[in-house]
């Protein structure tokens, strides 16, 4: 079967996408890698890890 225009359309467009996606999971990759874990931020901002709000937003949430 002959390979039209469409199907070499929706290819580079596949492909287009793909590196793309690739690009963005790097990209979040690396923004996760960086950021401190919540227990090495708490104590720093002076909020005690009892304490949080966002330990207790949880507890009411499950």
């Amino acid at each position: 079967m002959p390979i039209t225009i469409h199907d070499r359309g929706q290819a580079l467009e596949d492909q287009y996408f793909r590196a793309r996606d690739a690009e963005l999971m790097r990209k979040l990759r690396e923004s996760a890698a960086s950021e401190q874990p919540a227990a090495e931020i708490a104590p720093t901002e002076g909020v005690p890890r009892e304490a949080s709000k966002s330990d207790e937003a949880q507890a009411e949430g499950e």
